[in-house]
């Protein structure tokens, strides 16, 4: 294990981030997704800024956030698992099960 021995200063600046609006910024054409998502996966509505939050009359809330990209959308999901479920868009729901379809056939060899 290393062991830090000298620390110096830079002299350079520099720019401080620009949070007055948020970290994300929708873009114009911006998706509006809607999840129906588990107790294990509240955190999305905790950690993304969402249009939407609001509990479906169990244990589950329906949370709609705007992505930018339906990739992004579809790895947030996948990596929930069985706890999050697709509402809208229908192209996102596809691209989910296509890639989980694809996914459990590498395991089938």
């Amino acid at each position: 294990m290393e062991e830090l021995t000298e620390l110096a200063a830079c002299h350079e600046p520099t720019g401080q981030p620009r949070f007055s609006e948020g970290v994300f910024a929708p873009s114009a054409d911006a998706t509006l997704v809607r999840l129906r998502v588990g107790p294990a996966s509240r955190w999305i509505a905790e950690y993304y800024p969402c249009e939407h939050v609001r509990s479906d009359g169990t244990d589950r809330w329906v949370i709609s956030l705007l992505a930018n990209n339906l990739g992004w959308a579809r790895r947030l999901v996948m990596g929930c698992g069985p706890d999050v479920e697709v509402l809208s868009p229908i192209e996102l729901a596809d691209e989910v099960r296509q890639h989980a379809r694809a996914a459990l056939a590498q395991y089938a060899g």
